[in-house]
């Protein structure tokens, strides 16, 4: 799969008109309307669209309070949908055949979750279907009560115009897109406290159903993107704020993906990670980690408490511990510096602490698989930077690239057998 980059030079924002699939093809609404109409033998009564996103530098900081710097690409996921007659949640995925689930499952299921975590005890996992997504959209908009009781069921579509398993936030778009259809309309387009609201249920769901990590940023950046630029997200005041976008007039930015390299190599072990997050920050009754002074040695007292009371077993060793609060540390002020950089369009110094964020992922965080290698690869081509696009959940990277070597960068890596998508600007659902 490949969207061949513009010419060196004509890098205009084109979000508005969706993705060069998009414009080439009717935008993503026309497309999932249509393909609506085709599965379910009537016509949708919800459309709505929000864009793919990409994460530039902190992905992996959100859970501890941290700094996430994401951007909203011109690569929207559509959804038409339209209510059923009972509590079934239906969904079609790009034309396949749907597949069901009833609302009493999704919400049995959910609080089964919130029960457990309540109690401390071992958490269901989910299977994170596209059904039990959506469908947990529904139940978490119900829970916060920005949706009645009696909502029935829904037939749904839905449409993507980049790969799931790129780590470009297509469950995220859609749940947005989804949510935004059922409560957001021409009169409250402009409430951005319904839109925070609604970020938080979208992620309250995918936190529940998602069967890989979620990221919080994309639901904001999708809600609250500003066009052209980069949302600044930070866990610790919950403010959002903006930077330039990278992409511009001299630099392009792709997605580079292996063929038959599915993502989410390690899932256990991102597991790990967050369940440990999780038990530290309700044992110091925080929010977050970055809200507990001086955070790094306090934990690892309270964790070698944990080992002479309980033993080893369901925490990591005091080393692995050492060695993820260093890296959350240490990404949260990478993500800080590059504020500034972004503003001032230094991409050189950008570039290097972009590839000491890479080495970090791979060397003390250990989560990155092929995508290590594929981001060394895109560097050794040429690219001024090359990041795993979300270590742990995709094996895909995010490569810049200066804009007059874009067109032969592309087409040596597909030459190479590897699959390059430009990522535009986008505009927010």
């Amino acid at each position: 799969m490949t969207i061949s980059p513009q010419q060196p030079g004509d890098h205009s924002d084109s979000s508005s008109a969706g993705s060069a699939k998009g414009s080439a093809e009717g935008s993503v609404c026309d497309r999932v309307k249509a393909g609506h109409t085709a599965i379910f033998g009537s016509e949708p009564t919800l459309v709505a669209s929000a864009p793919t996103t990409w994460s530039l530098l902190g992905e992996h900081v959100d859970v501890v309070g941290g700094i996430v710097l994401v951007a909203s690409s011109d690569l929207r996921v559509g959804i038409a949908a339209s209510p059923r007659s009972d509590n079934n949640i239906s969904v079609s995925v790009n034309g396949a055949k749907p597949n069901h689930i009833a609302m009493g499952d999704v919400s049995d299921f959910a609080f089964s979750v919130l029960d457990a975590r309540d109690k401390t005890e071992s958490v269901p996992s989910p299977h994170g279907s596209w059904p039990e997504r959506l469908g947990g959209v529904v139940w978490s908009l119900i829970f916060r009560q920005l949706l009645p009781r009696d909502t029935p069921g829904f037939n749904i579509a839905v449409e993507s115009e980049a790969p799931v398993d790129w780590g470009l936030g297509v469950h995220a778009a859609a749940e947005v897109a989804f949510a935004s259809a059922l409560v957001v309309d021409d009169e409250n387009r402009g409430d951005y406290p319904l839109r925070v609201r609604v970020a938080e249920a979208c992620f309250q769901s995918a936190a529940i159903f998602s069967a890989t990590p979620a990221l919080r940023a994309r639901y904001t950046a999708a809600l609250r993107s500003m066009d052209g630029q980069i949302s600044v997200v930070d866990y610790k005041d919950e403010s959002v704020t903006h930077t330039p976008h990278i992409a511009g007039r001299n630099t392009v930015v792709f997605a580079v993906n292996a063929p038959h390299n599915p993502g989410g190599q390690i899932p256990e072990e991102m597991a790990r990670r967050l369940d440990f997050i999780d038990k530290a920050t309700r044992a110091f009754g925080v929010e977050s980690l970055r809200h507990l002074p001086d955070a790094a040695p306090r934990v690892r007292d309270w964790l070698e408490a944990v080992h002479k009371v309980h033993g080893p077993s369901g925490v990591p060793s005091l080393q692995e511990a050492t060695r993820w609060l260093e890296f959350f540390e240490a990404e949260t002020r990478r993500a800080q510096s590059m504020v500034p950089l972004l503003r001032s369009r230094n991409v050189a110094e950008l570039s290097d602490i972009v590839a000491a964020s890479q080495r970090a992922l791979n060397d003390d965080y250990s989560v990155s698989g092929t995508d290590s290698a594929l981001a060394q690869l895109c560097r050794s081509r040429g690219a001024v930077t090359a990041r795993s696009a979300h270590a742990g959940v995709s094996n895909a990277v995010i490569a810049v690239v200066e804009a007059t070597h874009a067109s032969n960068f592309a087409a040596d890596l597909v030459d190479d057998g590897l699959e390059v998508i430009e990522l535009r600007p986008g505009t927010a659902a």
